[in-house]
């Protein structure tokens, strides 16, 4: 089974299960909700990643880490490495920025938000730092949450590119498109 197939099935076998137990018990869900289409929650998303963007390039960690869920279950994969816990990952930051020049501009770019509840989705995408006149870049995949009525970041996984894209793009090509 390809990876997103897995995925697929997990979930709707996970739909059904829930589907038959409220069946069973007698509990009611709201069905209206559709995964995919619902543009005010991915709007919300959305303007939660442009806001850290902005924070990032204010050379405002703070604010930056601020759309992170503020707990010890938080995770950050980056590198072969995992942090655990919202202290933990801002201090990674703060160690790796030391300063507004050595967090350069970011670039965010491919931005595509899916929406598993409304509660719960991610996000995938591309992002571009340009600092000391060099461009890096990576991809990134989000879990996302509304807690306490808050889209926040509860696990990052975001990967540096070694060099060109699959399709040959460089990371100025990438910022450029």
């Amino acid at each position: 089974m390809t990876n997103r197939f897995a995925a697929r099935f997990k979930h709707l076998t996970a739909t059904l299960f829930a589907v038959a137990l409220c069946t069973v018990s007698g509990c009611a869900f709201d069905m209206a909700f559709s995964t995919d289409s619902d543009p005010e929650i991915k709007a919300t998303i959305r303007a939660m990643l442009n806001q850290q963007v902005d924070a990032w390039n204010a050379g405002n960690i703070d604010g930056f880490m601020a759309h992170y869920w503020r707990d010890p279950d938080v995770r950050f994969a980056s590198g072969g490495d995992v942090k655990r816990g919202w202290q933990r990952v801002l201090d990674q930051y703060r160690e790796r920025y030391p300063d507004r020049s050595a967090m350069g501009v970011l670039t965010t770019r491919e931005i595509d938000v899916t929406l598993l509840s409304p509660e719960e989705g991610y996000v995938f995408g591309r992002w571009i730092v340009t600092a000391k006149g060099e461009d890096f870049c990576g991809l990134f995949t989000l879990v996302v949450r509304d807690i306490n009525n808050q889209w926040v970041i509860v696990h990052d996984h975001t990967s540096m590119s070694a060099g060109p894209a699959a399709d040959g793009r460089s990371c100025s090509d990438i910022k450029a498109s």
